[in-house]
This record gives structure tokens, sequence and C-alpha cells, in this order.
């Protein structure tokens, strides 16, 4: 600062020669160097110092953000976020790579929660995760708002501790179903992970949240979609045409969720040093990132998936085969095809939800998981029921692929095996049955009307893992 006000001072001497004598010049010096060295607390200063609505410094954005999720919060249900500036300090403190306090913070007590939560190697480890990621700061963020909200007026130190260590327990918890349920929509709900445009915000994913709590068959899917997507993507990967997301090699960026394992270490390690370099590699696009390539085959006809909810059904069984199914349309949504999720169960008309390229049916969706029929076993629905509806449902002509998954040997008459034969031939179906329950391979109508049929003990990966590869491997 001295120098630029000595710049014109340069100038004067410069156009007025031994009019100002050197001695001057050093007095002048002196003087501005005392003013530049002058902190603001030795300034004089009338009044109180303004005070700080945030703890952090905020920029506009993260304010914005922050009324933002204070207002899904109160959508949700959500009552303990107390305002939108601890909605703002939480959600930057978990999304924005560094945090710096503010000056003068009109709230101490959530200014000591948040310092004791910095100090925490466990905040580092998760915060290796969230920074960065809306969705998982978003959610981390009310784990914390709700931990400081059940804080007394004048907490003591270990009050404040036994708070933190909860709120990190339950932003991990979080964080772990977040995963679980972004595994889910990488399985076909809603957009892929990282989808700005369509991926899930934190009122919605706590919703679903919320209702898988109270479903649970729901919740048995949801927990293991993301093993029998994955499993699928790994199928695929066998074919010489590969789907979206497969990694292909390694390359520099910046995006946090294909980072790889050893980046994200020197993030949370704990060594301030190690965390500022890789923060700055990452902020200059220069982390090590896994590189994906698509290649996406054309002229491909619909998918169906025909999934038995009959009473024998309960349970494990529709668990594992519902999320076999999120895993089909995944593979469906990778080659751009159409895609039918059919519930079916003896003696109804069907359940099923249609899904067409770019479309978004996230509760449609939801609702086929949970749904359950809970009545007789019999296969008379996708038999007899499923080419009359063909019309109605209205998919695309081309090669079509369904598949059954049951766990009944079901008999048919003659006369509707062979319409359905026929009807098959004339969509250019190829019909792939699984059939789980222990049977002996035995010969009856699901012989004639499928063109493969695969007897297994259950739907599990770990003991039908083959089976079920080969199903994937199949369209």
């Amino acid at each position: 600062m001295a120098l630029a006000r000595l710049m014109p001072l340069a100038v004067l001497t410069f156009t007025l020669g031994d009019k100002l004598m050197s001695d001057d010049l050093e007095r002048l010096k002196g003087e501005l160097s005392e003013v530049d060295s002058q902190t603001e607390a030795d300034l004089p200063f009338d009044g109180e110092r303004e005070t700080s609505k945030t703890v952090l410094k905020i920029d506009n954005w993260s304010h914005r953000r922050g009324e933002e999720l204070f207002d899904a919060s109160i959508d949700a249900g959500v009552e303990f976020m107390k305002d939108k500036f601890s909605a703002a300090d939480f959600f930057s403190l978990s999304f924005e790579p560094e945090s710096e306090f503010a000056e003068n913070p009109e709230d101490t007590s959530r200014k000591e929660f948040i310092d004791t939560l910095m100090q925490t190697v466990e905040f580092r480890e998760l915060h290796s995760e969230t920074m960065l990621n809306e969705l998982q700061s978003e959610l981390s963020a009310i784990s914390f708002a709700k931990q400081f909200s059940d804080l007394g007026e004048s907490p003591t130190e270990s009050e404040i501790k036994r708070k933190v260590k909860n709120a990190l327990d339950e932003a991990k918890d979080v964080a772990c179903e977040a995963r679980s349920m972004g595994d889910a929509v990488g399985g076909g709900i809603g957009g892929e992970p990282g989808d700005k445009v369509s991926s899930m915000d934190a009122k919605k994913t706590l919703e679903l949240m919320r209702k898988a709590k109270r479903s649970k068959n729901l919740r048995g899917i949801l927990n293991i979609a993301g093993r029998f997507r994955r499993f699928a993507q790994n199928a695929q990967n066998k074919k010489v045409i590969v789907g979206k997301d497969d990694v292909t090699g390694i390359r520099l960026g910046s995006e946090i969720s294909k980072l790889l394992q050893s980046e994200r270490m020197k993030l949370s390690c704990g060594i301030r040093e190690i965390e500022d370099i890789t923060a700055l590699r990452l902020l200059q696009k220069r982390c090590m990132i896994r590189e994906t390539n698509a290649f996406v085959s054309e002229n491909r006809g619909p998918v169906v998936i025909c999934v038995d909810e009959s009473g024998s059904m309960d349970g494990q069984k529709v668990q594992e085969a519902k999320a076999i199914a999120l895993a089909m349309y995944w593979i469906a949504k990778q080659q751009n095809r159409w895609c039918c999720l059919y519930g079916f169960s003896g003696g109804t008309s069907g359940n099923y939800v249609v899904l067409k390229p770019g479309d978004d049916k996230s509760d449609e969706v939801m609702e086929w998981l949970e749904h359950f029929y809970d009545y007789g076993t019999a296969c008379d629905v996708p038999i007899d029921v499923l080419p009359d509806q063909w019309n109605l449902i209205d998919p695309p002509k081309g090669k079509t692929d369904i598949i059954f998954l049951t766990d009944a040997l079901v008999k048919a008459k003659s006369s509707t095996v062979d319409s359905f034969i026929q009807w098959k031939a004339s969509v250019s179906a190829k019909v792939q049955t699984v059939v789980v329950g222990g049977y002996a391979r035995k010969e009856g109508q699901l012989h004639e009307l499928s063109d493969s049929l695969t007897f297994a003990r259950t739907f599990s990966l770990e003991q039908a893992g083959e089976p079920i590869e080969k199903l994937f491997e199949s369209i």
C-alpha cells in the first residue's frame, strides 16, 4: 500500500526535481509506513462492531443454498433447522473445500460446535465425501443441525463433544443410506449419480429413506440394489459392446465421484500439507480419476421384466427379484431402450410402469418396487394377459427381451401356450425365465414358451451368480 501511495510522489519528484528535498521524502515514507502497519484493531472505532449472522464466511451462493435447504427441511417435516443462517453454515461447512470463521459471529455456541467438529479426524473423513457434493452436503448439514438443536443455551465442553460425536455418527449413517439410494438412482430411478438436472435432492432422498424404513421389501431392495447393479455392469463389461460409465482407464480431472481411493485418502489423511496440496490439485483438475467411456448400440427394441408377486415370493425372493429388475433397467438405460417393469400374481391384471428413454419416473418406480400382491402363484398374467396388453403399453418395434422371474413351475393350457408362442414371434421377442426354489430340472410349459430356462436355489448373487450373470450378459 505504501509503494502505491508513493507512486504519485515519485512522479511529483521527477517533475519538480530539486524542489522536494530528500529528507522530506524520508519523512513521508516513515509516516506512510506507520499508517500501513496499523491493524484494524489499532484504528479508532466508534460504537459496537457489527456482528455476523453466520459463523463462517459465506458467499452469496452458499447463502442462497442455505435458504433453499432451510425451506426444503421445513417442507420435509424437519423442524430442528434453526434458521437459514445456521442452514447456510452447516451446508457450507460440508460443501466447501475449506471453511473460514467470520469475524464477531452472533451465535457463539454454533461457532464452538462447528470448531469442535472441524478438529475431529472423523469430520475430515466425512468431508472427503461431502465436499463439492450437494446432496451429501445437504444430508450432513441436516444431521449437524439436528444434534446442535439439542444443545442448551450454555452447553459445557463435554456436552458439545458428545453432540459432535452423535452428529458425525448420524451423518455417516445417512451418507451410507444415501450411497445405497444413489446406487438405486444409478439403477434407473431419476438420473445418474452426479447428474445436476435429474438427480435427487435432499428432500426427495429423505422422503424415500422414510418410505424405505416403513416398507420391509422396499428397504431390502434398496439395500441390495447397488450390488446387483454393479454385478450387471461387470457382466456387460464382458461383452464386446460396453455400457455407459464403464471404467476404461485413468485420467486427470476433478470429478469427486470418480476420484481414485488413493486421492480420497490424501484429502482426509489428517496431514494439513498433504490435504492442502491435494485440494489444490483438485481445484486445478489435476487429481487422478477413473476414465469412463460409453458405446450404445442402436435399433434395439423394448425390455420387459416380469416379477412374480405371489405370496410365496414374499421377503428375500421378491426383494432380490426386484433388485435384478432394477439392474436390468439400468442396462436398458445404457442401451437407450424402452423398458417396462411388470409385476404379476394369479388372477390380477398386472402392475406395471412404462419407462421410455429419458423418462424420470422416480416416484412411479418406487411405488412399483414397494408393491406386492401376495396372491396365488400363476403365470396367467404374463402368458395370457401381457400379449393382450401389448398394444395398450405401446412399446416400440424391434428386438424385444422379456424376462420372467418366478419361484413356481406353473401349468397353462396348450392353447394359451400356443397363442403366446405365436405372439412372441410376431413381436420379435426372446423370453428368458429364471425359476428359484430348489426345483429339479423338470419339463413343462415354461420350457415351451421360453427361449432359455434356468433353475436356481435363490436369486442371490452368492448362490445363483452364474445364472444371473448370464441373464445380465444376454441383453
